[in-house]
């Protein structure tokens, strides 16, 4: 038995004492690269003052973290935003970073009219875990069934 959490970019895996621990074999192929709180934020800060926007953290941060969450308040045009998002995600991926996004749900406590922007390590999400599994199980993706909730999943 699997969970994954923060995006893909955690494992845990049952033991034969039926608790969940946490995979080391997965732990090293997300943390290919390094990632650090301290390269987002250089990430953001250099976003922010090229689009005169700001970042909002959704919560408090811990040392060591796999992912970090921010809301992107719209500017008005849908099309500025998406080409910002995607500038993002371009700043990230020089870092081997991920930035996914998606538009926030109010219904879900999200504030209205916002992103929710998620910075991951590359290998870290919910493809990088598939493939993970097909790979370990030597699996034929034809037979695997992915889905989400959000978003971020529309390439299910």
């Amino acid at each position: 038995d699997f969970i994954f959490s923060d995006l893909c970019s955690k494992l845990f895996e049952l033991d034969d004492k039926g608790e969940y621990q946490r995979s080391k074999d997965y732990e090293e192929a997300v943390s290919e690269t390094t990632f650090t709180k301290e390269k987002v934020d250089e990430i953001i800060d250099s976003f922010e003052s090229e689009h005169q926007v700001e970042l909002h953290p959704q919560r408090e941060f811990r040392d060591e973290e796999t992912l970090y969450e921010y809301y992107y308040y719209a500017q008005g045009d849908e099309e500025k935003d998406e080409q910002n998002l995607k500038d993002l995600q371009d700043k990230a991926a020089a870092y081997d970073y991920a930035v996914h996004y998606n538009k926030t749900n109010p219904k879900a406590g999200d504030p209205e009219d916002a992103y929710d922007v998620h910075f991951t390590p590359k290998n870290a999400g919910k493809l990088f875990a598939v493939r993970y599994l097909l790979d370990m199980y030597d699996l034929d993706s034809e037979g695997v069934l992915g889905f989400g909730d959000s978003g971020n999943d529309e390439i299910y």
